[in-house]
């Protein structure tokens, strides 16, 4: 049986959890860890965790196992990975963020790769980029430079 990795809220807290066959487990009682891993925490010992995991979900079909779950349509998901250390992005997937800091009255022009320019790339804070399901990200303001400097930056 497979699972698939999640972090849910499970009354205050934000807990790592396992979805298997519809239903939601804490991953604390699956490791037997008090306050068990976090979904990072379980990725940076991804073999040890793995070999937890798999064997539970072979515990819960083939019925040896008691543990209770949460249904997944009762569970309040978070993002995946919560608070991640860096977020690197790829200029070519943002094809707005060109528009958007084009100097006031002129179109966005040819992208990087119609002119040939080289990939370029940048960096997103983790705590304002990283949202849960269904829940989209805010930004706390726009500032647009005019015609002197033409670019437009979140602060």
């Amino acid at each position: 049986m497979s699972y698939r990795l999640l972090s849910f809220k499970s009354g205050a807290e934000a807990r790592a959890g396992l979805l298997v066959d519809g239903q939601v487990y804490d991953a604390a009682r699956v490791t037997g860890e008090p306050g068990g891993p976090s979904v990072l925490g379980a990725l940076q010992d991804w073999a040890k965790a793995h070999r937890e995991f798999s064997a539970f979900a072979k515990r819960i079909a083939s019925g040896k196992s008691k543990a209770k779950g949460l249904p997944l349509a009762r569970a309040k998901l978070l993002a995946p990975v919560l608070y991640p250390g860096n977020i690197y992005c790829a200029g070519a997937n943002y094809p707005t963020h060109g528009r958007d800091g084009a100097r006031p009255g002129q179109g966005a022009g040819p992208t990087m790769k119609d002119l040939g320019e080289k990939p370029w790339h940048f960096v997103k804070t983790s705590r304002s980029s990283v949202v849960g399901a269904g829940r989209e990200g805010q930004a706390a303001g726009l500032t647009r430079r005019g015609s002197t400097g033409g670019s437009s930056s979140l602060r």
